[in-house]
């Protein structure tokens, strides 16, 4: 593959966006989208977005009479990583659960038990006069206890 100076990416500004598990990607970039799309504020300068894949390791079926017969493919789990800046109540139960109840008197009781919210993703990262998005239609976003960062959409 050729290198190609014209496709790097140098973010500049972007957003995180989620809407309903399914919800559709939006045609355009080139602005915020709209309803169902809901930001989720503010996220870090520093740690703007990071992935990692887990899975995938091939197993090799041999026989006698054929070494590699077949290959298969264990299932991969992508994981992305958003640290947030914004402490309100909908950021707090992205982070401590869906199921984070609202308190009649404004706080925010953590459960022993949480369950990560379920909706789609968009990121949109903007360079220049350029767009870069991230949609995924299903993911988990619960905290991550084994990093640093706030949000782990798996």
């Amino acid at each position: 593959m050729a290198k190609n100076d014209n496709s790097t990416l140098v973010v500049g500004s972007g957003n995180f966006y989620t809407a309903p598990t399914g919800t559709a990607m939006p045609g355009s970039l080139s602005s915020a989208p709209s309803d169902p799309w809901e930001e989720i504020g503010h996220t870090s300068l520093e740690d703007i977005f990071t992935f990692a894949s887990e899975g995938g390791e091939a197993t090799t079926l041999g026989t006698l009479q054929s070494k590699a017969l077949r290959t298969t493919f264990a299932p991969r789990i992508e994981s992305f990583n958003i640290t947030l800046q914004q402490f309100d109540r909908k950021s707090l139960r992205l982070y401590y659960g869906a199921n984070a109840e609202m308190l009649t008197n404004g706080t925010l009781a953590i459960p022993q038990s949480p369950s990560p919210t379920e909706v789609a993703l968009l990121a949109i990262f903007v360079d220049g006069e350029n767009r870069f998005g991230v949609y995924v239609p299903r993911c988990e976003i619960f905290r991550s206890l084994t990093q640093s960062r706030w949000l782990v959409c798996r």
